[in-house]
């Protein structure tokens, strides 16, 4: 059950701590007050649905804490105290965050596990009776065919697949010629290309050494041009002037020497450019065409231009393209091969649907029998309610069945459909009706009513206390209501009021009983004004409450 609710700045609650009890909670107070912020809180911390409108005015986020005890169906998730603790925050930037026991999970996570600890029925739950789309969904959860509907609905999808499958092939097939033409082009177009793994990586690497090696050559050349130019070289220039020098070695006995040391640099010069000549001739050997290298890459970024920006990618490209082309030169024998999958499956999918007929027709007398007794004990005495099921004979999403809930509301008028024969009151009592005929079935240990009293009065509303009550019996229920007749029966009754301080709105939530629980049933009876007559009238409505409750009275009136 739900031990303890805590809000922070979600909505016009500022802060609120409110303490739960096992049974049956109560939540009344002034339209407006707040009732279903508690509710919505409820709602975000066990992973539901929720926006930034929720956080205060000038608040920066908002924040729900809510400790649960007593789960037996989730001890591997609760604390050693027993306890199991969820935290759900939505800030004003837009992140948010979701907490088990101090432990960080997923929004999904949170709602995965909320789904296990309480079952909301909201205000608005009585627009799914007018509506026959949802009905099925009522008498499925009765039926517990999950297992059973999941199967039928993977079929089901399976078989949707198939027949847009074969749809799109019959298409293809009136133009498939030029599809094939060009699906072949495109198979050829890489074959010839014959592109390797790594290769345009290895051709990157090569143009760069054939770029280096031209430098290299242009610049041997340079110098072996400076050295050995036969008009300005540096080998002529010093055989010059050793020729020079020869006619005057005679006269001195240095100018011998410089001859043949100028001699000597100019032999070595000679045999610098020969190396490097030599070295220009070892270049020029290479069989690898700079320009074959270029256009061997164009046609590497051509074929990924148009296939796909990796060797991978273009393999899987041609792989998926020769597949069609099979698929295409024997189409005729594909679409053949997948009719008669379709046809097999839709053979199984039908013996699914066939089975969810007879669990929901077989669901439909037993959860009629007991809305129509718990009808009968919500003054619909007479009522009539049944399932419409029918089975048109075709496979829908959920099955081949078409549901509907009927109702004469009144002896002698015929049944009618839901949203031509009930009224607001009626539809709520359908609904709780429901509601407790399915809660046998769900394993939520809390149950809560958001106002699902629209349009009820008089004793139908005692009624409705009465069955509340009794189903607080095996499982905590709260109840946001406006009726002192369901008010009255509460085992924990809170008050939601709402103030106005230095020009800002607050809520607060407090219990109350004695005397203060008497002045809000009166005040529920009869307004603001109510006097010693409404005090009156609220104390024998408690103590008639007290004394028809289920199992006797519940407490001594104080």
């Amino acid at each position: 059950m739900i031990e303890k609710l805590i809000i922070d700045n979600v909505a016009v609650i500022e802060h609120a701590e409110v303490d739960f009890s096992r049974g049956l909670n109560v939540l009344t107070g002034e339209t407006g007050a707040g009732k279903s912020i508690v509710v919505d809180s409820i709602n975000l911390v066990l992973g539901r649905r929720s926006s930034r409108e929720i956080i205060r005015t000038g608040a920066p986020q908002a924040s729900v804490t809510a400790v649960f005890s007593g789960l037996p169906h989730c001890s591997e998730l609760t604390d050693d105290d027993g306890k199991l603790i969820l935290e759900r925050t939505v800030s004003a930037d837009g992140r948010g965050s979701a907490k088990v026991n101090g432990k960080t999970v997923s929004v999904t996570q949170l709602r995965e596990i909320g789904e296990k600890l309480a079952a909301i029925h909201g205000q608005h739950d009585n627009d799914a009776l007018l509506d026959p789309a949802r009905h099925t969904a009522f008498l499925d959860a009765y039926a517990d065919d999950g297992v059973l509907l999941s199967a039928y609905r993977e079929d089901y999808g399976r078989l949707k697949e198939l027949a847009e499958r074969i749809r799109s092939l019959k298409t293809e097939n009136r133009d498939r010629g030029k599809r094939l033409e060009l699906l072949k082009y495109q198979v050829a177009e890489i074959d010839d290309a014959a592109v390797k793994e790594g290769e345009e990586e290895r051709l990157a690497k090569l143009r760069s050494q054939i770029r280096s090696r031209e430098k290299i050559n242009e610049a041997l050349s340079a110098a072996a041009a400076a050295l050995t130019d036969e008009e300005n070289g540096a080998e002529v220039t010093l055989k010059t002037a050793a020729d020079s020098l020869a006619q005057a070695e005679s006269a001195h006995d240095g100018i011998r020497a410089v001859r043949e040391r100028i001699l000597g640099a100019a032999y070595e010069i000679s045999d610098c450019a020969a190396e490097m000549n030599r070295i220009l001739d070892e270049n020029a050997m290479t069989d690898t065409d700079p320009a074959a290298v270029e256009a061997r890459m164009d046609l590497i970024y051509r074929i990924k231009s148009k296939y796909g920006g990796t060797y991978e990618e273009i393999m899987r490209y041609r792989d998926r393209a020769a597949a069609e082309i099979d698929e295409y030169e024997d189409l005729d024998g594909l679409i053949r091969r997948l009719t008669d999958e379709y046809t097999s499956l839709s053979g199984e999918t039908a013996a699914y649907a066939d089975k969810l007929t007879t669990a929901r027709r077989k669901a439909a007398e037993a959860l009629c029998r007991r809305v129509r007794e718990e009808l009968e004990f919500l003054n619909m005495k007479g009522a009539v309610f049944y399932a419409d099921v029918k089975s048109p004979g075709m496979l829908m999403p959920d099955g081949g069945d078409t549901v509907e809930f009927m109702l004469s509301a009144n002896a002698g008028e015929e049944p009618g459909p839901l949203a031509r024969i009930a009224s607001g009151g009626e539809l709520s009592r359908i609904m709780l009706a429901i509601r407790n005929a399915l809660s046998e079935r769900e394993g939520a240990p809390t149950q809560i009513f958001d106002e699902i009293d629209t349009g009820v009065s008089g004793k139908a509303a005692g009624k409705i206390g009465i069955k509340l009550k009794e189903i607080s019996a095996g499982r905590q229920v709260l109840c946001v209501t406006h009726l002192a007749q369901i008010a009255a029966y509460a085992d924990t009754h809170l008050l939601i009021e709402k103030t106005t301080e230095h020009g800002r709105t607050f809520t607060e939530i407090t219990p109350v009983d004695g005397e203060r629980q008497i002045d809000e049933l009166a005040r529920i009876m009869s307004g603001d004004a109510a006097g010693d007559a409404a005090r009156t009238g609220a104390r024998e409505l408690l103590r008639y409450a007290r004394e028809n409750s289920p199992g006797g009275a519940a407490r001594e009136e104080t």
